[in-house]
């Protein structure tokens, strides 16, 4: 028994060096020659205790450990196969053995998608409820997988050509998978996404899921699983937040989030020209955090890419992220103009999203929100950025205006609007074209007269936005300034008749 003891623990430790000793193999390779450890000295192996140590010393090498979501997951997973699936299995003798195997398989694996689920919505804001299913393909896959490549491994060197053939049998138990995933990745059926809990509910999930544990054995079997069901409706509660507008640090872009109390959410632009795949990887997982699930309009003020090309990765991406209702265009401008949208509008045909233009004096209304499009008219053929879509939201007694990249020709017309329509004095004003000095006049800042700005530009960008004689004239209008390159994403959040203004990280 030493010698086994000694032998498994010494090709295990080096087989997790060779494969990079990543947080799972840490785990498992120190758990496993704990226990060989034990079998070594004769002593009784206590796996809760192998599973705290070796958690002791990832965090003493690096604390950084407690925000990586590989350690929570490993050791969650441990902990629901060693405490939480034991409350669910079913004892054989209740009734046909192979039907009561399959049926504790099954609770496997939703023993570990409980465990997890906090875990996931942390990190990830979303759960696949296929993982419950594939789990029960991988687990006992494994042992095949596993077994036959030790058994490559042993083939003499004359039938080498054999072992490939082998090993490439062997794999496809794992490409299966990697395929299954793919194929649920891409149609987005069974994914839920719920947005990141709360603290509080974290911490009231476990401190249930701790006390299930210690009293389960007094419970009988409908009263754990609806003990369970409580404890992950907690995770699952999402207050609406109310009316909120979030800025989105996309680098040198727009990227602009509306929610209204109702729960309908509006984008306006999506883009950044600092940022590769700014879509995938910053506007969708902030849509997944707040928990959206669905883009009621897409305003687009213009073509240039760092308005768009993040938009047209989440049309890309509708079956298994958020999905979008409309894209609404601006109503105006020389035909070329639209000739950028193409492929917008193929990708919205392709997906059922509605494509809609909209021009000055169009408007929607949802609830107490309003958003009302000043500029351009349909008339109007200024070059590009002079025919940026401009709209101006009103909700209560805030008002905002939302600029684009307008300037020159555009601004002096969208003046000429606002005065038509008598509107100035207002709330918020979403500084146009990234703070370049050729935009936001002081005649236009005179006339708008904004309590508050935000600009929305990259760190270190090579235009030098925001420019100095932009900041110059917002400060003689005595106009605070918010910018995305300093403050991360900036929320604005509207309670009880007052603005709260949020910055990434700080309140």
């Amino acid at each position: 028994m030493r010698t086994a003891a000694a032998a498994g623990g010494i090709w295990i430790a080096a087989y997790g060096v060779m494969i990079g000793s990543g947080v799972s193999v840490f785990r498992a390779v120190f758990m496993f020659c704990l226990q060989m450890l034990a079998e070594w000295w004769g002593r009784t192996y206590d796996l809760l205790t192998a599973l705290s140590v070796s958690a002791a010393l990832l965090i003493l090498k690096n604390p950084l450990y407690l925000y990586h979501s590989g350690f929570w997951l490993s050791y969650t997973c441990v902990l629901a196969i060693s405490l939480l699936y034991p409350c669910l299995k079913v004892p054989e003798e209740k009734g046909n053995v192979k039907v009561i195997a399959v049926l504790n398989s099954f609770l496997l694996s939703v023993s570990i998608t409980i465990a997890t689920l906090p875990v996931f919505l942390w990190f990830y804001y979303e759960v696949s409820l296929w993982g419950i299913m594939w789990n029960l393909l991988v687990i006992p896959l494994m042992s095949v997988v596993l077994g036959g490549g030790i058994f490559t491994l042993f083939l003499p060197e004359a039938i080498k050509g054999f072992a490939g053939i082998a090993a490439r049998g062997i794999c496809l138990p794992l490409t299966l998978f990697e395929k299954l995933c793919h194929i649920t990745e891409w149609t987005g059926l069974g994914t839920i996404i719920a947005g990141q809990p709360a603290f509080w509910q974290i911490a009231v999930f476990t401190a249930g899921l701790l006390c299930f544990l210690a009293v389960s054995g007094k419970l009988r079997y409908v009263q754990r699983m609806a003990v369970l069901s409580v404890l992950i409706t907690v995770l699952f509660l999402r207050p609406r937040p109310g009316f909120t507008i979030t800025f989105l640090d996309v680098g040198q872009g727009d990227g602009i989030c509306v929610q209204n109390e109702n729960g309908n959410v509006y984008l306006i632009d999506g883009g950044s020209s600092s940022k590769s795949n700014v879509g995938t990887y910053q506007i969708l997982p902030f849509l997944k955090q707040q928990g959206i699930r669905e883009i009621k309009a897409v305003f687009i003020s213009h073509g240039d890419q760092d308005h768009i090309n993040g938009i047209r990765e989440l049309l890309e991406r509708q079956k298994g992220g958020v999905a979008i209702r409309q894209l609404v265009l601006a109503g105006s401008g020389r035909q070329e103009f639209f000739d950028e949208y193409r492929e917008l509008i193929k990708l919205c045909e392709e997906t059922g999203t509605g494509v809609y233009t909209i021009q000055a004096g169009g408007s929607v209304t949802d609830g107490g929100l309003t958003l009302a499009c000043l500029h351009p008219a349909g008339n109007f053929e200024g070059e590009k950025n002079a025919s940026s879509q401009v709209l101006y939201l009103s909700y209560e007694d805030v008002t905002v205006l939302f600029t684009g990249d307008v300037e020159g020709e555009g601004e002096r017309r969208l003046e000429q609007a606002m005065e038509e329509a008598e509107i100035k004095n207002i709330t918020l004003l979403k500084v146009a074209h990234h703070g370049s000095k050729y935009s936001t006049s002081p005649q236009f800042l005179r006339q708008v007269n904004p309590k508050a700005s935000i600009i929305s530009c990259g760190e270190n960008n090579s235009y030098g936005h925001p420019h100095e004689e932009l900041l110059e004239r917002l400060k003689e209008q005595g106009c605070p300034v918010l910018q995305t390159q300093e403050n991360g994403a900036i929320t604005v959040s509207l309670r009880k008749g007052r603005m709260w203004f949020y910055v990434f990280g700080h309140g």
